[in-house]
C-alpha cells in the first residue's frame, strides 16, 4: 500500500503540533516571540502557560539548599514560594541561567522533532519502495492478493510507527531528566557563588550526592561517592573548569556542575562550611575548625 505525499504532510504537521504543544508546556510562552504564539494558536495549540520548569527547577534549587526539609514538595507550592517578592534572586547573571537552560531545553526538542519527522517519513518511503517494487514484481496477481499485501504493508507500517514513538518517549524522558540535572546543579552553585562572594572558589569545598542504587552508573561512583559513607570533595573551582560532558565520550568525562552524563540522578551542589564535615548518607555535622582542614586534606581529590 502506496501512502500518498498528502497523508505522509498530514503526519508530519501532526508530529509538530504534538511538540509544539510539549515546548509551551514545559517552557511557557516567554521564550516564544509573538508571530511564534500566532502560530502555535493557528494550530489549537493553548498559549496560556506562563512557568518554564527549567526556570523553576533552578530557582527551587538556589533558594531551598539540599540538606533542608522543609521547602517545596510540588510544583505548586514551588510556584507560590517563587511569587513572594524577594524570593527569587535579581540580577544578569541569573536570567542568564535561565535563558540557556530554557534555549538549550529548547533546542533539543526542536531535534527530537526533527528526528521523529524523519524517521517516519523513512518509514513511509521505505514501505512504498517495498510495496512498489513487490508489485512490479508480481503485475498478474489478483485483486484479492493485492488487497492482502496491502493489509500486511500497512500493518508492517503502524508497527513500525509504533516504535518510533516508543523511541521517541525515551528520547524526551531522557533530554528532560538531563536538562532537570542542568538546573538544578546550576542553580545551587549560583547560590553558592553568591554566598562566597569575598572567597576565592579554590577555598569552596563541595560535594554530592547521587542516587545509590543498582542503577548507579560507575561513573557517578567513582566521581562523587564510593560507597554511602565516603563522599568525593571538591573544590568549587576544579568542577566550574571541568565545563559540560556534552559531546564528549565516556572516557573523556568528569565529575561537573549539571548532569554528568545523559540520564544522571545526583543532588545539587552541596558546599562544605568550616568546621563541616560530611557523615555517612550525606548530611553533615560540626567537629570544629580544628580539625577540619586536616578532613578536608585527607578527603579532597586533588
Amino acid at each position: 500500500m502506496v501512502v500518498s505525499q498528502k497523508t505522509l504532510e498530514k503526519i508530519k504537521k501532526i508530529v509538530d503540533k504534538h511538540y509544539n504543544r510539549l515546548m509551551i508546556s514545559v517552557l511557557g510562552k516567554a521564550i516564544f516571540s509573538k508571530e511564534d504564539i500566532d502560530k502555535l494558536k493557528q494550530q489549537g495549540i493553548e498559549t496560556g502557560n506562563n512557568i518554564s520548569l527549567m526556570e523553576l527547577i533552578y530557582y527551587h534549587n538556589f533558594i531551598n539548599p539540599a540538606l533542608e526539609n522543609n521547602g517545596p514538595v510540588s510544583v505548586e507550592e514551588m510556584v507560590q514560594q517563587q511569587r513572594v517578592p524577594g524570593a527569587k534572586p535579581i540580577g544578569e547573571a541569573h536570567d542568564y541561567s535561565v535563558e540557556s537552560l530554557n534555549e538549550t531545553t529548547k533546542q533539543y526538542i526542536e531535534k527530537l522533532k526533527i528526528n521523529v519527522s524523519t524517521r517516519i517519513e523513512g518509514i513511509i518511503r521505505q514501505n512504498n519502495d517495498e510495496y512498489k517494487l513487490d508489485a512490479l514484481q508480481n503485475l498478474n496477481r489478483t485483486d484479492l492478493a493485492d488487497e492482502l499485501v496491502k493489509e500486511s504493508s500497512l500493518g508492517k507500517v503502524k508497527q513500525r510507527l509504533r516504535d518510533t514513538a516508543k523511541d521517541a518517549n525515551r528520547d524526551w524522558q531522557r533530554v528532560a531528566i538531563t536538562e532537570m540535572g542542568n538546573a538544578i546543579g546550576i542553580g545551587s552553585v549560583d547560590r553558592i557563588v553568591s554566598q562566597n562572594k569575598d572567597k576565592n572558589l579554590n577555598d569552596v569545598y563541595v560535594y554530592r550526592i547521587p542516587v545509590n542504587d543498582d542503577k548507579t552508573c560507575k561513573y557517578c561512583r567513582r566521581f562523587y561517592n564510593s560507597d554511602k559513607s565516603h563522599f568525593k570533595i571538591y573544590r568549587l573551582s576544579t568542577l566550574l573548569g571541568y565545563g559540560t560532558n556534552y559531546g564528549k565520550h565516556s572516557s573523556s568525562w568528569n565529575p561537573v556542575i549539571g548532569s554528568t552524563h545523559p540520564n544522571s540522578r545526583t543532588s545539587q551542589i552541596i558546599e562544605i562550611p568550616p568546621g563541616w564535615v560530611i557523615k555517612s548518607g550525606g548530611q553533615l555535622t560540626f567537629i570544629g575548625l580544628e580539625k577540619w582542614s586536616d578532613y578536608i586534606q585527607e578527603n579532597l581529590v586533588a
